[in-house]
Formats: structure tokens, C-alpha cells, sequence
């Protein structure tokens, strides 16, 4: 199968599109990856979606005849490669093309968290009261509109989450539930084990013991820390397993490798992303998580109880 991967800038992305290349079975598919040079992980990258991101917001309509050179040049370039599926990261663009060139579209993303459950669970979360400022934020009318057109025409709209393992959450019709990649490995002894998109001053203020801390920024130095890179996966899952305390910001694959691996969750709040917010207000309501505000004391990472839902599959199983 030919599959146009298109990966989009929210904060998840550059990781949920490593997982996938490393997931994916080569001997069964070809694929391309269209994505946002700050926004990616060190790959080779077939089509470079930086001069088209003033349309990836969706804040205008897109006419694929309106001389927008940039654009044709995309336009082309999916032509020539004829993709049987183009799997998007919510990359509102890529999605939208791909409905207007009658392409097979799978919209995969945590973004989709937002689209996908109900008000009445928004409510239980008392999202809506507390930040409906960050929704508006990220989503203004024109956009809002829009990213329902790529959703109400899509093929699939998977909401990439481990949140789906827990039966009690019902999505609203036409999405459904994709189980994130996960590893699990053989324990490395460690106290703290911080994770986090964020610049490092921003977590390692909140530590308090020697931790090991994965990051973008692993050429920085501090007392009492050792800075890994986020993307050596098989040394992060190696000390997420043997960890005392876990630290993270509340990105959807940071939650999943906890509650995968059993870990309680001390979340620091990130209060204008929108994919962080849902996840932090949702681990505390399933008991996976804390919000961990100033001077609070961190929970043990002690095993947490988890679920696997039978009837939900990750990315490689659906292809």
C-alpha cells in the first residue's frame, strides 16, 4: 500500500510520527512523509510543508485552483504519487486535499479528543468552564468550521489515545479509537523519571531528587540531573520502567508509556495546549495521574490498574 503520512505541529507529532515509521512494515508499504521541519524527527522528509503553514489552522478556505503556487506544488506531488491512504496528523491541508483529490483519508491524531467525546463528558471534566479561552485560542470560527468539514468526510477519524481502554468513554459517532505505540522493557533502576516538551528550566525547578530527565534540549547541564534525548526510545522505556516517581507534561504518549508501564503519572500543567489540558483533567477523573501545582508532594509510581480494551488497535493492525 502507498500511505502519504502528513504530520502537523501540535506537540505530539513529531513523536507520533517516530512511532509510526519505526511500527510501520516496509515490506508491505511504501510510504512518504509530508511535515514541518521544526516538527519532525531527524528523518528525510519527501515533502516540506513549512511555505503551506499559513493554511495549516484552517483559518482560511483552500481552492486548489487559486493560483497558490506552494500549493500546487503539493498538489502535484501527491498527484504523481497516488497514495491508496493518506493518514493525517489533524495536518488540516494534507486532509483536505486529499478529500478534494478523492483520496482515502484517515485523520489520526490526540487532537482529536477535542472533537470526539461528548459535551456530556466535557461537563464531568468541567473543561468547557475552566477553558473554553484555550479552545478559542486554538480554534477560531472559520477553522472551527472547517476542521468538521475534513472530519465529517474523512474515511476514519481515529482519536489516537490510551484513554480509549476504559470503557465508560464513549465517543461521538463517526470516530473511533486507535491504541498509541508502546514498548515495554527491562527495568533500569532510576528515582525520578521526567519527561516533557517544555524547555528543561520549566520541570527541573520541580524536582527535588536526582532524576533522569528526557528531553529536546539534552545538551544542557544541571546539578542533580542527567539530560537524555527524548528520541532514544529504547533507553526512555528502559528507565520509565525502573522509575520511582514519574514526572511529565500531559502529552498523549507521555500518559500511554505510563499507563502502559504501570506508572502513576505527577503531571505539570500546561495551561495553553489544548491536547494537555483534556489529558490531565482526564487521568485525574480515571485515577492514572495528579496534577502536581508548586510545592506538592509527588505520588510513587507505584503500579497503577490498568485495562486493555480487546476491541481497539493500533495504527500497524489497521492497515
Amino acid at each position: 500500500m502507498r500511505i502519504l503520512y502528513a504530520a502537523s505541529k501540535w506537540s505530539s507529532s513529531k513523536l507520533q510520527l517516530l512511532r509510526f515509521l519505526e511500527n510501520l512494515d516496509f515490506t508491505k508499504h511504501t510510504v512518504k512523509i509530508a511535515a514541518y521541519k521544526n516538527y519532525c524527527p531527524n528523518i528525510h522528509i519527501d515533502f516540506l510543508l513549512d511555505p503551506l503553514q499559513s493554511l495549516n489552522r484552517a483559518t482560511s478556505n483552500i481552492n486548489i485552483d487559486n493560483n497558490n503556487y506552494n500549493l500546487s506544488i503539493y498538489v502535484d506531488f501527491i498527484k504523481n504519487f497516488n497514495p491508496d491512504l493518506v493518514i493525517s496528523d489533524l495536518e488540516f491541508t494534507s486532509s483536505y486535499l486529499a478529500l478534494e483529490l478523492n483520496k482515502k483519508l484517515w485523520n489520526v491524531s490526540s487532537m482529536l479528543m477535542h472533537f470526539g467525546i461528548g459535551l456530556k463528558d466535557k461537563r464531568d471534566l468541567v473543561f468547557m468552564n475552566k477553558f473554553l479561552h484555550v479552545v478559542k485560542n486554538t480554534f477560531n470560527n472559520t477553522s472551527y468550521q472547517n476542521y468538521h468539514h475534513i472530519l465529517a468526510y474523512a474515511t476514519k477519524n481515529y482519536l489516537y489515545s490510551h484513554f480509549g481502554e476504559y470503557n465508560s468513554l464513549k465517543l461521538n459517532d463517526g470516530f473511533e479509537w486507535v491504541r498509541p505505540y508502546y514498548k515495554i522493557m527491562p527495568p533500569k533502576k532510576t528515582d525520578t523519571f521526567c519527561v516533557s516538551y517544555l524547555n528543561n528550566r520549566n520541570i527541573i525547578k520541580k524536582i527535588k531528587n536526582k532524576a533522569v530527565v528526557f528531553s529536546e534540549f539534552s545538551d544542557e547541564a544541571f546539578p542533580n540531573v542527567e539530560l537524555k534525548n527524548m528520541y532514544h526510545q529504547n533507553e526512555y522505556y528502559a528507565d520509565l520502567a525502573g522509575c520511582d516517581y514519574l514526572m511529565c507534561t500531559a502529552n498523549t504518549l507521555f500518559l500511554a508509556d505510563a499507563y502502559y508501564n504501570n506508572k502513576f503519572a505527577n503531571i505539570i500543567p500546561v495551561y495553553d495546549n489544548i491536547e494537555c489540558l483534556y489529558n490531565m483533567l482526564m487521568a485525574e477523573k480515571m485515577g492514572t495521574g495528579k496534577i502536581i501545582y508548586n510545592n506538592d508532594a509527588l505520588v510513587p509510581a507505584s503500579e497503577i490498574r490498568t485495562h486493555i480494551n480487546p476491541d481497539i488497535k493500533s495504527l500497524g493492525d489497521l492497515l
